[in-house]
């Protein structure tokens, strides 16, 4: 009996070396299960306590170098007519490459600049040479069905839960991360300051819109935010939101994190009929996500529309139509979002007019783009690519190892390692035991 014991925790401790062996290969290996989706397996060098030993990584969401649009400004996935359609005569700029799917409508004299970069459509392909359609001015154009990142980002692992319920402090109304649905739905005060406690928001059939001099302000400002808006009027906007949400830090739970380079900004995750409108004389700025440590959902995005049809069975599609917009009719409503937008199946309609401005500073991804931009304004609408790299994007793996003894016997063990995306790719063990073999 004691002999049986003993070759049995041989079996044992050589699985758990293969675990051992995987945490260092995530480590220090690039090529082991560096992306979402992927799954590779290695062979320990040599064998443990007489027994060959294999280990599995199967990574369940994150990316190793950090996830992003690849320097896309734009990218539309509707193959119709009006897969980007801008109107009002005004100078629509896009710093970043473009990727339209389907046809262009550029009417009125507007213009689409994507600044020194490239433009790529497979649905414009006069050969030879490819020509960008009228009213777009790219360095490039290129027609070929060039691989579009629209599949950048991903919804968390789990459902967000219940929220707190909002707090109020003075005039401002403070809202936390969870769940907003019927049964919870988002309460905005149109008229006042609401501010979104950083962290992931899960919105189901709910509108968020605002009354006159209505703003919103979606969590802090964090390291892995597009730099600050400089310029005037806009940098005096950023000023002013900075002292208005001041007072709303001090409502429980609201303090922003103290290292600036986690747990900042939000990720609003758009199901159902849930849409973003801002109005006449409406704020409405969102930070971008910098996951805190453990935590799901996807670094650089503000705003991610859940694709049709829905990965999860927990995760209602996006079915609003816009799913964000400017209203055409509003002369000074305000809109920056420093993260990405992602809503690949889902219309976009954004307007800047006048005083207007409507920008994104990390790349948008939508079926539709609808532009319309005033000649009477400078620069009041802009998509900015996304930096080459959001860092921060933790990892969520699962390792499977199996040890094999001469006779055949076989033990596996199985650990879900998080790896921080901090340099050191810092491991942290969520679970880890012995699996049953049948």
């Amino acid at each position: 009996t004691t002999s049986l014991v003993r070759v049995d925790q041989q079996r044992t401790y050589a699985a758990d070396a293969g675990i051992e062996f995987g945490i260092q290969q995530l480590r220090t290996n690039s090529d082991f299960c560096p992306n979402e989706g992927m799954t590779k397996t290695l062979t320990l060098p040599t064998a443990v306590n007489g027994s060959s030993v294999q280990v599995t990584c199967n990574n369940k969401q994150g990316f190793l170098d950090g996830r992003t649009l690849n320097g896309y400004a734009v990218v539309t996935t509707s193959t119709g007519s009006n897969s980007l359609k801008a109107s009002q005569g005004g100078t629509s700029t896009l710093t970043g490459d473009l990727f339209i799917t389907g046809g262009t409508s550029i009417s009125g004299g507007s213009d689409v600049s994507a600044l020194a970069n490239k433009g790529y459509s497979p649905d414009h392909c006069a050969t030879p040479p490819a020509t960008a359609p009228p009213g777009i001015h790219v360095a490039e154009w290129h027609c070929e069905a060039h691989q579009s990142p629209k599949d950048a980002y991903s919804l968390p692992l789990t459902k967000p839960g219940t929220p707190a319920p909002f707090a109020t402090v003075g005039t401002c109304r403070v809202f936390y991360p969870g769940t907003y649905d019927a049964t919870t739905p988002i309460q905005l005060d149109p008229t006042h300051v609401n501010y979104l406690v950083s962290g992931v928001y899960y919105l189901v059939n709910q509108s968020i819109s605002l009354g006159n001099d209505g703003v919103l302000i979606g969590g802090a400002p964090s390291a892995a935010s597009a730099p600050a808006i400089g310029d005037t009027p806009e940098s005096d906007v950023a000023k002013n939101h900075a002292d208005q949400i001041a007072p709303c830090l001090s409502a429980p739970g609201a303090a922003q994190s103290a290292d600036p380079t986690r747990d900042r900004g939000v990720e609003l995750i758009m199901g159902g009929t849930s849409q973003i409108t801002v109005g006449n004389h409406n704020t409405i700025e969102l930070y971008t996500r910098s996951p805190k440590s453990g935590d799901t959902g996807s670094a650089g995005v503000s705003l991610f529309g859940v694709p049709n049809p829905s990965p999860r069975s927990d995760f209602a599609k996006a079915e609003a139509s816009p799913i964000l917009s400017v209203d055409s009719s509003s002369n000074t409503a305000e809109l920056f979002i420093h993260g990405a937008v992602y809503a690949p199946s889902s219309p976009v309609a954004l307007t800047a007019r006048n005083h207007g401005v409507a920008r994104i500073e990390a790349g948008l991804v939508s079926s539709t783009l609808e532009l319309a931009s005033s000649g009477s304004i400078n620069d009041g609408f802009s998509v900015h690519g996304p930096p080459s790299k959001w860092a921060f994007t933790d990892r969520f793996v699962v390792l499977t190892a199996q040890s094999t003894t001469s006779s055949g016997s076989i033990e596996k063990a199985q650990a879900v390692v998080v790896m921080r995306n901090d340099g050191a790719q810092t491991p942290s063990i969520s679970s880890w035991r012995a699996v049953g073999v049948p």
